[in-house]
């Protein structure tokens, strides 16, 4: 595919909300196969139109995704269709129930498979739990649209995660869990 055809196909997928994408969308959005589609990918990363954050994942890097979370917007390219949202670690620090920060570090209560994924600028871990529809909705999230697609434990959320999986609560606040509770 031609390059002016490539970006053309790519802001289209991009004005849709699809910036990242997966090689299986790429085939199919460029109507390729083989060689002549892995040539493709490689002149398109060549010319810096796409960039490869994450096994398995291609960033249009033309495409506007200012103020998007772009690792956990990956979280939910790299698990279609599965329950997920962010929790453990990572989100008791977004509340500041625990006062380290993991930077570059997404933990992800997820429907599917435990695994861990390299991504630029950090890591993306899964968490397997056993999670059907109803138990997923009666996990309390927070909807973090349009910045993010990936949905955020509540604090009280989190903190329980934690506890259930047997994690680490040594570093908990508990004062700050405690002070939540009571608003």
């Amino acid at each position: 595919m031609k390059t002016v055809d490539a970006i053309k196909t790519l802001q289209d997928l991009a004005n849709k909300g699809h910036y990242l994408l997966t090689p299986t969308d790429l085939r199919i959005a460029f109507k390729e196969n083989g060689n002549t589609f892995q040539a493709t990918i490689k002149r398109l990363r060549f010319e810096g139109i796409l960039s490869h954050p994450a096994r398995s994942i291609y960033c249009y890097e033309l495409a506007d995704f200012t103020g998007r979370d772009v690792m956990r917007d990956a979280v939910c390219v790299l698990r279609p269709g599965e329950y997920m949202y962010e929790s453990l670690e990572s989100a008791a620090s977004m509340w500041s129930v625990i006062s380290q920060i993991p930077i570059g570090h997404v933990m992800v209560i997820t429907s599917g498979p435990s695994s861990t994924h390299r991504f630029a600028g950090g890591i993306i871990e899964f968490v397997h739990v056993e999670l059907n529809a109803l138990d997923f909705a009666n996990c309390k999230t927070v909807d973090r649209e349009p910045h993010c697609a990936l949905p955020l434990a509540t604090k009280e959320q989190c903190v329980r995660d934690l506890m259930e999986l047997k994690r680490s609560v040594d570093l908990i606040d508990w004062e700050e869990v405690e002070d939540n509770e009571q608003d």
